[in-house]
């Protein structure tokens, strides 16, 4: 825990390195310092059909961070804020950066570890 689910506009893999930016994504919740680095799982989906505003090729990066619960406002304000400044300079021509932390239903949710 926790997932990293980035979605993106499909016409941004032409302009930007998103597999940079996903990786910059996954080292900005490790660097929050609220998760052991090897729980961390971070996965990106680029949207075909997206629009943002009047722009018919709009550029979006949507983050959620699902957790567990138990983390403060404050805690949760400080992965977000961790998380945008490592894709800060690499985001400065993107229209719309959003960010959304939602937590974990604990009795619906299910994990099996192997290894």
């Amino acid at each position: 825990m926790p997932h990293c689910v980035v979605e993106y506009a499909e016409s941004m893999q032409a302009q930007f390195n998103m597999q940079q930016i996903i990786h910059e994504i996954h080292h900005g919740v490790i660097a929050s310092g609220l998760f052991e680095a090897a729980a961390v799982k971070t996965r990106g989906y680029a949207a075909p059909h997206a629009f943002v505003g009047h722009l018919e090729e709009g550029h979006f990066i949507h983050i959620q961070l699902i957790i567990m619960p138990g983390r403060s406002s404050e805690q949760k304000q400080h992965l977000m804020h961790t998380v945008y400044q490592a894709i800060a300079e690499y985001t400065q021509q993107v229209d719309s950066v959003t960010m959304m932390v939602s937590d974990i239903d604990k009795p619906h949710y299910f994990k099996v570890l192997k290894g």
